[in-house]
């Protein structure tokens, strides 16, 4: 669910419907109301428009005016009012066939009026609940994005985070090593500029400059931030998706994340990708990498060891997320294997050989993987 173009979507519905039924016929959104919305602007009074409310009053003049004989019969002349009266009444009865047919048919008409209206009035009605509907969905999803994007991180709570990541992601120079691979997909000085999104110390950034290609990062670790910076590299202390929002659309070559999705709540994983897409020039590269949910031994690991992490995303959720976000195309990188003592041994042949390959694939497989996508 890419939850910003749904927002969109919701958005572009209710524009059309106010279109379409103009001011509201219902009580709008009240402040007092037990969701605690606040009344959307340019809603319509509670009483509903003129034209609606006095309606019933309107039909019941217009079946009075569809009988030419329901007025009384009257003169004011005086002497002549008995004669102008006899010549009234003879009139009404030459002209009875005439006015019978105009009665009928102004009354059907008026009856016709009723039932039209009474189709809009419900309509109406129907469609501004709707919208009210509407209003309260955008204003709730509204409210948990702000919530997610405002939340405060762990270090908030009195957790040092630098110092568990620092005591259980492994050595600086392993990281390195495994981040090593992915610098194919960067190979000169013309893949970038790259932004770094959630960079640490900037490890893969140092490849990058290592390749000759243009790189910055981003972090919210204020200590991470800093050892960076010490190290001569291009990095901003931030929120991810703030400095991704700041970059002109079409202005990247790539874009990198490195664990750093697994602690994102899936709506900004979704908004990550869209902007990603949006800030990629045609051809540029997001790549991301995340602990690989489908080896069971990373649940006994890095996955519940981490009490930061927030949404699991197997390979193929995040791949199809990635296509779904309209990336061209895209591809799966496996790495971090387990330790050889740790895999079962394999039986010379035979179907014990066979189902030992599917176990150690299943129970210790890769303990990472990464997704690449091509704008």
């Amino acid at each position: 669910m890419d939850v910003d173009a749904l927002v969109a979507e919701l958005r572009t519905e209710a524009a059309d419907l106010r279109r379409k039924i103009g001011p509201s016929v219902v009580m709008p959104l009240d402040s007092n109301e037990e969701t605690g919305s606040q009344t959307p602007e340019g809603r319509a009074p509670a009483n509903g428009p003129l034209l609606l409310r006095e309606f019933p009053l309107a039909l019941e003049h217009l079946r009075s005016l569809a009988d030419p004989r329901a007025g009384a019969v009257e003169s004011h002349r005086g002497l002549l009012a008995a004669p102008v009266l006899a010549l009234k009444r003879l009139l009404i009865r030459l002209l009875t066939p005439i006015w019978d047919q105009q009665t009928t048919s102004g009354r059907a008409l008026v009856d016709q009026l009723g039932e039209i209206g009474e189709a809009i009035r419900s309509t109406s009605e129907r469609l501004d609940k709707r919208l009210l509907d509407l209003d309260r969905r955008l204003l709730a999803i509204e409210d948990a994005l702000a919530r997610d994007r405002d939340a405060p991180g762990p270090g908030a709570a009195g957790f040092d985070y630098e110092r568990f990541e620092e005591a259980f992601r492994g050595r600086r120079e392993e990281v390195r090593e495994s981040q090593r691979g992915y610098l194919r997909f960067f190979p000169d000085a013309a893949a970038g500029p790259v932004l770094d999104l959630g960079c640490g110390e900037g490890t893969f950034l140092g490849l990058l400059g290592e390749n000759g290609v243009e790189a910055r990062g981003v972090d919210q670790s204020s200590g991470a931030v800093e050892r960076a910076c010490a190290a001569g590299l291009d990095v901003e202390r931030g929120d991810l998706l703030a400095a991704l929002e700041a970059c002109p659309d079409a202005s990247l070559g790539g874009i990198v994340s490195m664990q750093v999705v697994e602690h994102l709540s899936l709506p900004v994983v979704l908004q990550l990708l869209r902007l990603a897409k949006q800030k990629l020039r045609p051809g540029g590269v997001f790549l991301a990498e995340t602990v690989n949910l489908a080896s069971l031994i990373v649940f006994s690991r890095s996955w519940t060891i981490d009490p930061t992490h927030r949404q699991a995303l197997h390979p193929l959720t995040l791949r199809f997320l990635v296509d779904e976000a309209g990336f061209a195309e895209s591809e799966l990188l496996y790495s971090g294997d387990v330790e050889p003592e740790k895999r079962m041994e394999i039986p010379s042949g035979g179907i014990e050989a066979r189902n030992a390959a599917i176990l150690n694939d299943i129970v210790f497989g890769p303990q990472d993987y990464a997704v690449v996508g091509r704008a």
